[in-house]
């Protein structure tokens, strides 16, 4: 199940479309690759497929979300992901509620177990994200994953050898590839 913060069509949202054309409205992501718009509060509400959409966002009071329809290094569909650093190069995140199944028969409940976050990048220059690593605590893929993803900023490179960055430094490894880095 993915996790999103939205609020059943309250929010303002703008849906950029493969084409160009730009829709100002009222929407929420519906399902896993659906968003549900409206042009007006009270005009009648459309289902619109992620693949037909090159971008989404919802405005909210203190904050803008952006969604993108991404294509994954070794994967045949692609996920809709949230981006989160703009620029040379993208991170997009994908979040998961984790919770044990519980026992309907015998009144065992669903305990929520966490959340789990995927991290994805892509340079600008790609069509495909590279999945970097997740945020349970039992990966291991970060060092290794950024080590070849960064590998053509070597002032980078060795900030994550020397373990000056970690996994959850993601977001300011993106931003200093983005601001040093070619």
């Amino acid at each position: 199940m993915v996790v999103l913060n939205v609020n059943a069509q309250k929010n303002k949202a703008v849906i950029t479309f493969n084409d160009g054309r730009k829709v100002e409205g009222y929407g929420q992501l519906y399902g896993n690759k659906t968003v549900k718009f409206k042009k007006d509060k009270g005009s009648k509400s459309y289902k619109y497929h992620f693949s037909n959409i090159k971008e989404f966002e919802i405005i909210f009071t203190d904050h803008t979300e952006i969604y993108n329809y991404v294509k994954i290094e070794k994967q045949k569909n692609p996920k809709v992901l949230k981006k989160i650093v703009s620029g040379k190069v993208e991170l997009f995140i994908q979040t998961f509620k984790n919770h044990n199944t519980g026992d309907f028969f015998s009144n065992v409940p669903r305990i929520n177990l966490g959340i789990t976050t995927y991290y994805y990048l892509r340079k600008q220059s790609e069509s495909e994200a590279f999945y970097l690593t997740s945020s349970q605590l039992i990966s291991k893929s970060f060092k290794k994953g950024a080590l070849l993803f960064f590998k053509d900023c070597p002032l980078l490179v060795e900030k994550i050898r020397k373990r000056n960055y970690e996994k959850n430094d993601i977001i300011d490894v993106v931003e200093f590839y983005n601001y040093y880095c070619k």
